[in-house]
């Protein structure tokens, strides 16, 4: 083919590295080396057996020798975005399935789908990531990569909020910690790529950018208002004793007893069993009292130990009952309480001590569905 200047030229390298190859004053591609600016010529037609170092074939806009990209350093950086965008898009489409499929408002189903959707917004950026970082063949690979992060950075915010404010430092409080650090990495570093230049319509891009976030803040805001999933239920009990009364007869002494729990937490729940019991523990009084080796024996035992106080008698069960109904509803900032009067016999029973327990099994309202059976 005949040319009155040189057909193949290689441009300077860019600010990524890429070296700019023109044939016949078309261009045919980018190249990152010696070895891609080969596979860039045979592709347009050049002869393999070209001659690079030919000035009357190849003319180098730069010095030949100059290839400044670092494909290692280049492509770790690649892996380290595409890790970080496809951990977010599994962790936001296993919590958007579960709240679309099972949760128990509509308001959780929405927030749901808006997760699902977030997920695919994270996967589509992550396959936007190898263009990007490779030669940008698709024109808004960068800005797919850069509303990800996005995404990446309120989401992962917004969880390690919710599990900070709950008070629950474990679970995947750890992954939200390394994802909140690793969107801040990555803004950082498509901040450098300058991505937003590329965009032909910045406001419409800046708007969805916004969205984005006005998202992120809208589920806080719900998540804050719906029972957190992981703020832990709260349901102190308060146990008290009463005034005692003796009969007419002297035989036995009436003690009332006061028992309450009630939810003090932001989340309500269904009551599964209640129980409360009362028992004695017969004592015989000791003059000299306890010697020191008993009560080292006893406090190392994790028992009470009274000085005076021989517990030699069983314990004896005085009363037991129940506080509430099984299946019963306790919303924040209500309680369940029982009176009771324990009878106590004095006739044979010497001295004594009467202890009150109770307990309570229960499962949150927000995490199941309680069959009217």
């Amino acid at each position: 083919m005949a040319s009155s200047g040189p057909q193949v030229i290689v441009h300077a390298p860019d600010s990524r590295g890429l070296r700019e190859v023109s044939v016949a004053g078309r261009s045919v591609g980018r190249a990152w080396s010696p070895r891609d600016l080969r596979r860039v010529l045979r592709r347009a037609g050049v002869p393999a057996d070209t001659d690079l170092g030919h000035r009357g074939q190849v003319r180098w806009r730069a010095d030949p020798d100059l290839w400044p990209d670092r494909p290692w350093r280049r492509r770790a950086q690649a892996c380290l975005m595409v890790l970080g965008l496809l951990v977010s898009a599994a962790v936001l489409f296993r919590v958007g399935l579960t709240d679309t499929l099972g949760a128990l408002t509509f308001g959780g189903r929405v927030m749901g789908v808006v997760f699902l959707l977030a997920a695919l917004v994270e996967a589509v950026a992550a396959a936007a990531v190898l263009d990007h970082w490779g030669k940008r063949a698709t024109r808004y690979a960068g800005q797919c990569v850069l509303l990800g992060v996005v995404v990446v950075a309120v989401t992962s915010l917004m969880f390690l909020i919710l599990q900070w404010e709950g008070g629950y430092r474990a679970g995947l409080f750890g992954l939200w910690v390394a994802l909140v650090a690793w969107s801040g990495w990555a803004l950082w570093e498509v901040s450098r790529h300058r991505v937003w230049q590329g965009v032909p319509h910045p406001k419409s891009f800046a708007t969805g950018v916004a969205l984005s976030a006005l998202i992120g803040s809208a589920s806080v805001a719900y998540s804050a208002m719906y029972t957190p999933y992981v703020a832990p239920p709260k349901v102190p009990f308060m146990v008290a004793f009463g005034k005692p009364t003796l009969n007419a007869a002297r035989t036995s002494l009436y003690v009332p007893a006061h028992l309450t729990f009630r939810n003090e937490g932001s989340i309500s729940i269904f009551v599964v069993g209640t129980q409360w019991s009362a028992t004695i523990w017969p004592s015989a009084f000791r003059e000299k009292g306890t010697g020191l080796t008993r009560l080292r024996d006893e406090l190392g035992d994790g028992w009470d130990t009274y000085r005076h106080e021989d517990f030699n008698a069983p314990v004896r069960l005085l009363a037991a009952g129940q506080i509430a109904s099984a299946g019963s509803r306790l919303d924040p900032g209500d309680d369940f309480s029982k009176q009771a009067v324990i009878e106590v016999p004095l006739k044979d029973a010497g001295q004594g001590r009467v202890a009150l327990e109770a307990a309570v099994s229960f499962i949150r309202a927000d995490r199941c569905k309680l069959a009217n059976s």
